[in-house]
C-alpha cells in the first residue's frame, strides 16, 4: 500500500527532466537555433517521460505529481507560464494518460 505513495523515483526522475528542458532551452537559445529545433529536442524529452511512465506505471497519483513537479520546476527556472503549460498539457494529454491496471 505505501508503495503507491512512494514518489522517490518520481522526485529523482522530474529533478533531472526539468534540468534536461532547461538546459536543452536555454543552449538553444543561446546558439540561436530555430524555435522548431529546440522544440523537437524538447519532444524528444517528452518522449523519455512516457518511457519512464511505462516502465514504472505510473498510477494517477504518481502521474499527478510528476506533473505538478515539472510544472512548479520549470516555474521557478523562469519559464513563461505559457510554455510550462504547453509542456504540461503535451505531457498530459499526448503522454501520460492513464495506462491498463494502472491505479
Amino acid at each position: 500500500m505505501l508503495a503507491m505513495f512512494d514518489l522517490t523515483q518520481v522526485n529523482k526522475f522530474t529533478v533531472e527532466f526539468v534540468h534536461d528542458l532547461n538546459r536543452v532551452r536555454v543552449n538553444g537559445i543561446a546558439r540561436r537555433d530555430k524555435p522548431p529545433q529546440i522544440q523537437k529536442r524538447i519532444d524528444k524529452l517528452i518522449e523519455r517521460a512516457a518511457d519512464f511512465d511505462k516502465e514504472h506505471r505510473l498510477n494517477v497519483y504518481k502521474k499527478a505529481q510528476l506533473l505538478s513537479q515539472i510544472r512548479e520546476g520549470l516555474d521557478a527556472e523562469g519559464w513563461a507560464k505559457e510554455d510550462v503549460e504547453l509542456v504540461v498539457r503535451r505531457l498530459m494529454t499526448l503522454r501520460l494518460k492513464p495506462s491498463e491496471g494502472s491505479g
